[in-house]
């Protein structure tokens, strides 16, 4: 498969100016936030000095945070304290992502949804991790950005728009959910995933015999349609323009 890289970031090798930013930061931080940003910080010292984070242990400590009820605009803006007051390292570790899908569900069950996350270069793992919508009402969520490893990984009923790029195992074991990345994706993406639509705009990293099923892949680059038809079994595949109408199509 062709690995010609297209930068689509948006955020790539930019600077921001303080009026990019959220301004007077601290003296907007509302209670709720400024709780939530403490118990961030506590929950990221008891993991400093581990060399690698065990996803089963941190999705057990964030279930048992007494975290407060954001609205999704408070959610965005918690995320861009932390941007703003974390070293990057810490902010695309795994803690990060399963925090903030921790508030995203917490925040769904309470009636809201249409979510925005603005990741901006930063590659966030695990945004999205075991997210749960139901089919009437699917977790809307739009990352202004880039994100890093399994995105939306085992989630169910969720709609996703990534305005950059992803890293390595987007959407994988995830069902009836579907992805429209604007960049490029990494490895493995969709692997295990049933009854998803993956609509990828720039390169797709590696991929073996996948073991999704019922999943539909959308593409504009004919050499990746061309790969794709190749190496995919029990799914549908599509080329498509820009405005996504669907120019070929093979169904297996």
């Amino acid at each position: 498969m062709e690995t010609l890289e297209l930068k689509v970031s948006p955020f790539e090798g930019r600077e921001f100016g303080n009026s990019e930013r959220e301004e007077n930061i601290e003296s907007r931080i509302d209670e709720a936030v400024e709780r939530a940003f403490q118990q961030y910080q506590q929950l990221q010292l008891v993991f400093y000095y581990k060399n690698k984070l065990n996803l089963e242990i941190v999705l057990e400590k964030v279930k048992a945070m007494q975290l407060p009820i954001l609205n999704p605009a408070k959610i965005n803006y918690l995320l861009q304290i932390i941007i703003q007051k974390s070293p990057a390292q810490q902010v695309q570790n795994s803690l990060t992502g399963i925090l903030f899908s921790r508030l995203i569900q917490i925040s769904y069950k309470k009636g809201c949804n249409d979510f925005l996350l603005t990741t901006k270069d930063m590659h966030i793992n695990e945004l999205g991790y075991r997210l749960k919508g139901t089919a009437k009402q699917p977790i809307q969520l739009m990352i202004y950005g880039n994100s890093g490893n399994n995105t939306g990984e085992y989630s169910k009923y969720c709609n996703y728009i990534i305005l950059g790029n992803t890293s390595d195992f987007t959407g994988v074991e995830s069902t009836h959910c579907n992805y429209i990345i604007q960049g490029n994706t990494g490895n493995f993406t969709g692997d295990d995933s049933k009854n998803c639509t993956f609509t990828i705009k720039g390169i797709i990293g590696y991929i073996y015999e996948p073991q999704s099923k019922n999943c539909t892949y959308k593409t504009p680059n004919p050499a990746i349609y061309s790969e794709l038809q190749r190496i995919f079994a029990a799914n549908t595949i599509q080329l498509i323009d820009a405005e996504g109408k669907i120019l070929d199509e093979t169904k297996k």
